[in-house]
Order: C-alpha cells, then sequence, then structure tokens
C-alpha cells in the first residue's frame, strides 16, 4: 500500500497502521519510492532488464 492523500481519504489511521505492520518491511511505501522505481526503469541504468515483474509492495507478495 502507498501512502497518498487518496489512501487516507479511504482508510483510517488504524487500518493502515495495521496493514502496514504486516509487511515484512513494516510501512508504507512512499510516492516518492515509486516514483524512484519509475524513474530507474526509464533509465540506461536499466536497459538490460526485459520482461521483469518489479513489485513495490513493501514484501507483501512473499507473504
Amino acid at each position: 500500500m502507498i501512502d497518498t492523500e487518496l489512501t487516507r481519504e479511504h482508510a483510517s489511521v488504524e487500518v493502515l497502521e495495521r496493514l502496514a505492520a504486516s509487511y515484512p518491511v513494516p510501512r508504507l511505501g512512499t510516492a516518492l519510492e515509486v516514483a524512484d522505481l519509475i524513474c530507474f526503469a526509464a533509465s540506461e541504468a536499466a536497459g538490460y532488464i526485459t520482461g521483469a515483474s518489479l513489485d513495490i509492495n513493501g514484501g507483501d507478495l512473499m507473504m
């Protein structure tokens, strides 16, 4: 879950805290972290990456 204004409009602080605590990285992600991944994926540094799925979810899919 990414911490945004929209997220906070639709879920209480208690729900978000409980959700964040359940992740291996026990916090919500930030919009800046998503932007950083997008910038990396669009850069020459990622030029040899093909057909990959880059999950940005605090480890939620590992569980």
